[in-house]
């Protein structure tokens, strides 16, 4: 008879359910573990159950199993449990209470650390939010102003005879007209600055020549600086950061041509503009690029700093 120690397919089946029965109880023992109390607090509580077990053992083993009928023996019963137990329920009381607090104070750190992270976002969210309504509103705006310029014109007639225009009769359109009218300005009025018939040349003189000149061609360049006005104004009173302002009065001011500069110069040098234009344009330095070849006098810039 031969024997064959040779496992049998059930014995390896037994085996094999055995094998994965096991690993599957520790994988939720561990489980457990990690998402219930620590080991350390269950490991307190289970010392705490069997020196409970202990007092009980050491009583009846001492004293005997049989139930008194006494009154006074249970009192002395329930003081000595009351006397060993209570001490050591309470210290671990305290110690879960102890680390209820900590488990506490982490969650409200983390609930702090999130909603700090979210209020953050929500800032960055609406900084951006804010950005693209501010870059939507000044591009509108700076459309508006070029459609103003575009629009501009101005009819010079034989009764306007001016030396430096090859035509007398002719229409100047758009940035064209913007300086047909610096040099109307210029030649027609400042020019008596040049002349020396007002040699201290103040800017008690300029504004009052400026002021002839506006009164006649007003309703060409009064829109035109209102708008250019409310265009630096809406940029100064926006949300957005200072540096950001300065990039966008920036994009502004490489939209003017040296003639547009020019006439700005001098609407800031008068009553017109000394109130509210001037405070703009000199905080964002439109005039930064101004070239000294179309000014007047290149003393009048330097009036403008000192104003």
């Amino acid at each position: 008879m031969i024997v064959s120690n040779k496992p049998s397919k059930n014995t390896r089946t037994s085996l094999t359910d055995n094998i994965f029965n096991r690993e599957q109880t520790m994988t939720d023992s561990d489980e457990n573990t990690r998402s219930g109390l620590p080991w350390w607090l269950i490991g307190l509580v289970s010392i705490c159950v069997l020196v409970a077990c202990a007092a009980l053992a050491m009583y009846f083993l001492t004293f005997g199993y049989n139930v008194s009928t006494r009154q006074e023996i249970w009192a002395q019963f329930g003081d000595y449990v009351g006397g060993i137990l209570n001490p050591i329920f309470a210290f671990v009381a305290l110690i879960a209470l102890l680390y209820t607090i900590v488990i506490q104070s982490r969650e409200l750190r983390h609930s702090a650390e999130q909603l700090q992270k979210s209020a953050d976002a929500l800032r960055n969210q609406n900084k951006v939010l804010e950005l693209q309504n501010f870059e939507a509103t000044f591009f509108q705006l700076l459309r508006l102003y070029n459609d103003i310029v575009a629009e501009l014109q101005i009819h010079l007639d034989i009764t306007l005879s001016l030396k430096f225009f090859e035509e007398e009769d002719k229409i100047y359109e758009n940035r064209e007209c913007v300086r047909v009218l610096y040099l109307i300005l210029n030649e027609e009025y400042l020019s008596i600055l040049q002349r020396g018939d007002n040699v201290e040349g103040t800017q008690a003189a300029i504004d009052l020549l400026y002021q002839k000149f506006h009164s006649k061609y007003g309703h060409l360049i009064g829109h035109y600086f209102r708008t250019l006005y409310n265009v630096i104004k809406f940029i100064d009173k926006s949300n957005i950061e200072n540096e950001q302002k300065y990039t966008y009065t920036k994009l502004l001011r490489a939209q003017l041509s040296k003639y547009e500069l020019a006439l700005l110069l001098y609407n800031c040098l008068s009553v017109t503009g000394k109130e509210k234009m001037r405070p703009l344009v000199k905080k964002y330095d439109i005039l930064k690029h101004i070239e000294d070849e179309v000014l007047s006098r290149d003393y009048d810039k330097e009036l403008m700093n000192r104003a």
